[in-house]
């Protein structure tokens, strides 16, 4: 059979479950995941490959199209987004059904029509939403004349999914595979594993302390069959050194737990992880 390829753009808002829904879809947590604002900052890969059908999945950040100038760096943001919207085949709209915003949608449309790509409309959380308010905002979606596809999905339960995925299926066209048979990324694995730090701060770290810190590797190594990887937390501001590190340790030590546990969870190896906390100018 000759290879097929579909190039899929996922966008949404915030916090909508766009990194959850392709988490899912690989069954493996490339993407972090945070109940937080901005918790995805650049695009992600997935890769589904499916039979002779390779699925190219690309995990955009949220964005706010009605709070622009609350956003920082909303219009770099942006200009990524359009450009992934540009070279992708189709669009997977994805809306969080407990906020539902018929302006925000507007807005997107707005955004997305110029393109002229098929779009997939996704109401995620549908576990969350009683069903006579879901009935009524899947009534008021028929006034939108340019969405192909409808789904009700629940990134978190799975649910939804197979329909999804059985259309993009009949949208691939013949074409040379992006990536090799057992790639789900286009990123290195230091990079996950730094992302799982970040997300680790983020999500033991209150307001905007975690948005202000960078993670780099320091070094990295696989020796039988132990992942062990040192990592700097880079900090701009002295006083955050303390907060990081809590109470006698205690808060660094479940950054490093929580951190510790993602990696090994997908990588299926055991870890070793190190942090250390330095200020920008010391480096």
């Amino acid at each position: 059979m000759k290879n097929k390829l579909l190039k899929v753009a996922i966008i949404g808002n915030t916090n909508v479950g766009k990194s959850t829904f392709l988490n899912k879809v690989l069954d493996k947590n490339i993407s972090i995941e945070n109940k937080k604002i901005n918790t995805t900052q650049q695009i992600l890969i997935g890769v589904k490959n499916i039979k002779n059908c390779q699925l190219i999945f690309y995990d955009t950040p949220g964005l706010n199209l009605i709070r622009e100038n609350k956003l920082k760096n909303y219009k770099k943001i942006r200009t990524e987004i359009i450009e992934t919207i540009d070279f992708s085949d189709v669009i997977l709209f994805i809306v969080d059904s407990n906020k539902y915003n018929k302006e925000y949608i507007i807005k997107y449309f707005e955004l997305i029509r110029p393109y002229r790509k098929k779009i997939l409309f996704a109401f995620n959380k549908i576990d969350l939403i009683k069903k006579n308010i879901l009935l009524k905002l899947i009534d008021d979606l028929k006034n939108f004349k340019y969405i192909n596809k409808f789904y009700l999905i629940s990134a978190k339960k799975k649910t939804g999914f197979k329909s999804i995925i059985d259309y993009l299926f009949t949208l691939s066209k013949y074409g040379k595979w992006t990536f090799k048979k057992n790639q789900i990324t286009n990123k290195s694995n230091i990079f996950i594993t730094n992302e799982f730090t970040r997300n680790s701060l983020i999500k033991f770290l209150h307001k905007e302390i975690p948005y202000n810190l960078k993670v780099k590797n320091k070094s990295y190594k696989i020796i039988n069959n132990n992942m062990i990887i040192k990592q700097l937390i880079i900090i701009n501001n002295k006083r955050y050194k303390s907060i990081i590190l809590g109470k006698k340790g205690e808060k660094i030590k479940k950054i490093r737990t929580y951190s510790q546990f993602q990696i090994e969870k997908l990588f299926k190896y055991k870890t070793h992880l190190y942090l250390e906390i330095i200020y920008k100018n010391d480096k």
